[in-house]
């Protein structure tokens, strides 16, 4: 039986577009005495969420810790879908597994991740930690029935990825080519990361002679991959090559995940879930999509993430649409965006989604770091935002709403913004931001003045 949410903070009420600022209408008590509790002092108060509030259901504990940052004592474990008395238990090997085995010990393991979501009831899968490979990994298989999916000892982490490694690689007039297992999708070189970890991604040319010409850019023709690096080295262990398939996709069902990493593909994980729908994620990373998102989720189902990492990801980090009701717990989304279009968020929530973000970080994303729109609801506790990679108008750190018609709805209590980052942006008439006991003194609060409203 799933367990409801409870988290330590009074939610503020929204108020109507054309009200006036009421303070006892948009602040309860309850959440001012939090707020401004004395340092050093643990608040454990409980507080009820307000009769309008459309996300998480049920009580909500969170707490301000002595240093003044948040947290929850929501336990991730209280997540998983039910016990192991009610599950069958799989075990897969990538490495001396086989699909011909019966999965049920490590002597006896599946060799496939693939195999093992497609067995059919509820499942329990310990994988032994290590890469499952585009050829043993997701495999584009729509799981079934209920799933925990872990690694089967603490020596590692589930990497499940679309790189294809182990490539033999020959001179090729300046530059460097390789017969490779299937069409790359792109390449990333992380001989050049950034702060955080994020390679540089090569550029994607015409033709063999462009990439000649092209210091940091590849070209891809069926089976067969050229690549010219920045610096003109031969490829090694940190030149990346990932297939366009998909790494993680599910639909509908109870999904509960924990040291598992999704590396390349379209995007790094996808869901699509139905109302009864639940996802949790426990120190997961979603890294270099290729095409869209770290973590995508849309549909009117519930996500938690906990101490999670999007990195590298072409467009967002995380992406929650279309009713998501989600909490992300002490998540971290940075250099997300990379070689995307515009507006691309460490974490963002459309279409009427709601959304609970406790002391999540939120740097150097190329658009807003963090976003709202669509009509969505964003409760910001003691996260730290900081500088947008962007530059001119999505340079903004925090988005509340976009467009005339937007009536998103956010509250930022406790934020900390880095040095040289913008305050906020709310660009839609219709939209509200509240703010409350940041962390800095920052004047500089952009959009419609009267929508910007302390409490």
């Amino acid at each position: 039986m799933m367990r409801k949410f409870v988290i330590f903070v009074a939610i503020v009420a929204s108020a109507s577009a054309g009200a006036q600022y009421d303070p006892n209408t948009v602040l309860t008590k309850a959440i001012a005495d939090l707020l401004y509790e004395p340092k050093g002092v643990s608040t454990r108060t409980t507080y009820l969420a307000p009769p309008n509030w459309t996300g998480f259901w049920g009580d909500f504990k969170v707490f301000e810790t002595g240093s003044g940052a948040f947290t929850t004592d929501l336990n991730p474990i209280s997540l998983r879908p039910a016990d192991a008395h009610n599950f069958t238990l799989y075990y897969v090997d990538p490495l001396t597994g086989s699909d011909q085995n019966p999965g049920t010990t490590k002597l006896s393991a599946f060799r496939k991740l693939s195999f093992a979501l497609s067995r059919p009831g509820n499942k329990w899968i310990l994988c032994r930690p290590g890469v499952f490979d585009f050829r043993t990994s997701w495999g584009g298989a729509s799981p079934v029935g209920n799933i925990v999916i872990e690694p089967w000892d603490e020596t590692g982490y589930v990497i499940s990825s679309s790189q294809m490694d182990n490539l033999s690689w020959q001179p090729d007039d300046g530059i460097f080519t390789s017969v490779t297992s299937t069409t790359t999708a792109q390449v990333v070189d992380e001989a050049l990361s950034d702060l955080y970890g994020a390679g540089s991604k090569l550029v994607r040319v015409a033709s063999v002679s462009a990439v000649r010409g092209t210091p940091g850019s590849f070209y891809a023709e069926s089976k067969r991959v050229w690549v010219n690096r920045l610096n003109g080295s031969a490829p090694d262990g940190q030149l990346l090559l990932f297939a366009g398939t998909t790494n993680g996709v599910v639909q509908g069902g109870k999904i509960w995940l924990r040291k598992c990493i999704f590396l390349g593909g379209p995007n790094a994980f996808t869901a699509t879930l139905t109302e009864d729908s639940q996802l949790t994620f426990v120190d997961c990373w979603f890294k270099y999509a290729a095409s869209g998102d770290g973590l995508a989720v849309s549909g009117p189902g519930q996500v938690s993430s906990f101490f999670s990492w999007s990195v590298g990801n072409r467009d967002d980090g995380f992406d929650y649409r279309r009713g998501v009701k989600y909490m992300d717990v002490a998540n971290v989304a940075v250099s997300n965006g990379i070689s995307g279009g515009t507006e691309n968020s460490g974490i963002a929530a459309f279409d009427a989604t709601t959304g609970i973000v406790v002391n999540g970080i939120y740097r150097s994303n190329f658009g807003p770091n963090v976003t709202a729109t669509g009509n969505s609801s964003l409760l910001l506790f003691g996260s730290t935002i900081g500088q947008s990679g962007a530059t001119g108008s999505t340079s903004v750190d925090l988005r509340i709403g976009q467009g005339a018609s937007d009536a998103s709805q956010g509250w930022a209590l406790g934020i900390s913004y880095d040095s040289g980052s913008t305050f906020c942006r709310s660009v839609a008439p219709q939209s509200t931001i509240w703010y409350r006991k940041h962390r800095d003194v920052r004047p500089d609060i952009l959009g419609a003045q009267n929508r910007i409203r302390p409490i």
